[in-house]
């Protein structure tokens, strides 16, 4: 199972119990119950960490193993990426 299914088979957990605890009707919509209930969806937390991961990345020096890794990669993938451009163009 994908991360993004497990994110969403957490998020029903936790909406269904909130509702129950409220006595909100299942139809209930889980905007709303959020709201209520004061939380942010797992799916927004995991996204605003992986965006912070990835600028204290790029803020790195580049004297740090981990920079010089993400920067080989970086130029790997961008490779790759205009390799396949100029071979779809042709």
């Amino acid at each position: 199972m994908a991360w993004s299914g497990v994110i969403q088979d957490m998020e029903t957990v936790a909406r269904t119990f909130y509702k129950k605890v409220l006595g909100l009707p299942q139809r209930a919509k889980n905007t709303a119950t959020d709201v209520i209930v004061g939380r942010v969806p797992l799916e927004a937390l995991a996204r605003h960490r992986a965006l912070n991961y990835w600028l204290r990345l790029v803020r790195l020096p580049d004297s740090k193993i981990v920079k010089r890794v993400y920067t080989i990669r970086q130029n790997s993938w961008l490779s790759d990426k205009l390799g396949q451009e100029n071979r779809t163009k042709q």
